[in-house]
């Protein structure tokens, strides 16, 4: 299955249409995926892990610029 409909869809939504694309999705396209827990879970994992991986990484940035202005502090000295 061709999951970029549904990915530009979501991030379209998500982003109040800032990302993505507004795509028409159509039920018979993924009606027999929708059916399966299997999929449904993936994706339901795959969100909440890249929520996770996000502040991650927004907490790494913070810290790679506070050790960026020490080491800017110590090198104006």
């Amino acid at each position: 299955m061709d999951l970029t409909p549904l990915v530009d869809n979501f991030a379209y939504t998500v982003s109040n249409g800032q990302a993505g694309k507004n795509v028409t999705l159509s039920e018979e396209n993924y009606k027999d995926y929708l059916k399966s827990s299997l999929i449904k879970n993936g994706f339901l994992m795959a969100v909440l892990e890249f929520g996770s991986m996000n502040n991650q990484m927004r907490d790494m940035k913070r810290m790679s610029e506070e050790l960026i202005a020490l080491i800017d502090f110590e090198t104006e000295k």
